[in-house]
C-alpha cells in the first residue's frame, strides 16, 4: 500500500490507495488489448507461419501506438505546441475586438432550445473561454460558429448558454449553418465583410487551433489566436505507457487535426 497526499476522513489518519492501479483491467479496451498481446503470444509457436506471426505483432504495435497515454499526448502536444506559438505573436485583445468561438460539437441532436447539456465538452470548453476573454473586453462582441444538428444547432445552444453567463445577447452573433472548420472560416469571412479593419480572436481548443487560423487566412480573415482546452499532460509514471480509451479518444482528436490539415492543403487548394 502506497500512502498518498493526506485526505483525512474525520479523526482517522490520512487514506491510503493501492499502489497498483488495476481500474484499466475492467475496460473492454483493455481486454482488446490482452488478447492481442495473447495472440501474438501464441504466434510465437514453431506452427505459425511467419507472415501471420508478422501481422500479429504489427497489429498488437498499431493498438499499443493509437492508444497509449504517451502516444496520444505526444501527439497532442506537436499540436498544441504549434497553437502557443500562433498566440505568441498577438498581443491581449483591445477595446472593441471581435472574438470568434468555434463550436465542438453535440453529443446528442435535440429540439430544446435550453438543452446546453447536450452540447460536447469541446463546445463547453470554448464558449466558457470566449465568454471569459469577452466580458474583459469592452466593448467587445461573441461571434459564436457552427451548424451541427438538426433542430437546434449549436452554436444556437451555445449561445444560450453565454446569455445565461451573463455575456448581453446585444453583443452575440450566431453563424449556425457551417459544418466543418474550412465552413466555418468561409461563413464567418462573409459575414464579418464590410465590417471594418476590427481585431478578430479566434477562440478554439488548442489542438484545432492550427488548422482553424489556416482556414481563417485562407478565407481572408487576419485572426489572432486564443487557444484554449489544452488537454496534453506531462506524466512520467509508467502507466502511460498501457492503452486506455480515454488515450484512444486524444489520439482520435490528433489524427483528425494531422489529416484534415493535409486534406486542406492537398485537396480543397488544388
Amino acid at each position: 500500500m502506497a500512502t498518498r497526499a493526506c485526505i483525512c476522513d474525520g479523526h482517522r489518519g490520512p487514506r491510503t490507495e493501492p499502489a497498483f492501479r488495476v481500474d484499466f483491467l475492467a475496460s473492454p479496451f483493455s481486454w482488446i488489448g490482452w488478447a492481442l498481446l495473447g495472440l501474438a503470444l501464441g504466434s510465437l509457436t514453431s506452427r505459425t507461419s511467419r507472415r501471420l506471426r508478422l501481422a500479429c505483432w504489427a497489429v498488437l504495435l498499431l493498438y499499443w501506438v493509437v492508444g497509449s497515454p504517451w502516444a496520444a499526448n505526444l501527439a497532442l502536444r506537436g499540436l498544441e505546441s504549434q497553437a502557443r506559438r500562433l498566440a505568441a505573436s498577438c498581443g491581449p485583445p483591445p477595446d472593441g475586438a471581435m472574438v470568434v468561438v468555434l463550436a465542438g460539437g453535440l453529443h446528442v441532436d435535440v429540439a430544446d432550445p435550453a438543452a446546453v447539456g447536450s452540447l460536447s465538452g469541446e463546445s463547453l470548453r470554448r464558449l466558457i473561454a470566449g465568454v471569459r476573454v469577452a466580458k474583459a473586453v469592452p466593448g467587445s462582441e461573441l461571434l459564436i460558429s457552427g451548424g451541427n444538428g438538426s433542430t437546434e444547432r449549436e452554436a444556437d445552444l451555445m449561445a444560450q448558454l453565454a446569455r445565461r453567463l451573463g455575456f448581453p445577447a446585444t453583443r452575440i452573433l450566431v453563424e449556425r449553418e457551417s459544418r466543418t472548420t474550412w465552413g466555418s472560416a468561409r461563413a464567418v469571412a462573409r459575414m464579418l465583410r464590410g465590417a471594418g479593419r476590427r481585431p478578430i480572436y479566434l477562440v478554439t481548443s488548442a489542438y484545432h487551433m492550427p488548422r482553424a487560423v489556416f482556414s481563417f487566412h485562407r478565407a481572408g480573415l487576419g485572426v489572432c489566436a486564443l487557444p484554449q482546452d489544452f488537454q496534453a499532460v506531462d506524466d512520467g509514471s509508467w502507466d502511460m505507457l498501457i492503452p486506455s480509451r480515454g488515450a484512444l479518444r486524444k489520439m482520435e482528436f490528433a489524427l483528425h487535426e494531422y489529416f484534415g490539415s493535409v486534406y486542406y492543403r492537398w485537396v480543397l487548394l488544388r
